[in-house]
């Protein structure tokens, strides 16, 4: 049963940055989005242990460090956010 939305962004994309991608870190690049949306799921799950949260997310998700913190998340807490990415690599 869906009941709503409680995240969304919207982005729009800044000029593009001349320095390699894979020389800045995960918090300095535009993927970076999807983790902080994550945590701010995963927090409301947290606080709301009577809910299920399912986070969805589009195959520009699809990134190592969102996928590692799902599972940090399912690991360390009672109460976590699911997490559905439409996957852009075959895993």
């Amino acid at each position: 049963l869906n009941l709503g939305l409680v995240d969304v962004n919207f982005y729009v994309r800044k000029e593009s940055v001349k320095e390699h991608r894979n020389k800045r870190s995960i918090e300095e690049k535009e993927t970076f989005r999807w983790i902080n949306s994550y945590r701010r799921v995963n927090q409301l799950a947290l606080d709301n242990p009577e809910s299920h949260f399912v986070y969805v997310a589009d195959r520009e998700a699809d990134i190592i460090e969102l996928l590692n913190e799902a599972l940090d998340s399912k690991i360390n807490n009672i109460n976590y956010a699911d997490i559905v990415i439409r996957l852009k690599h075959n895993r």
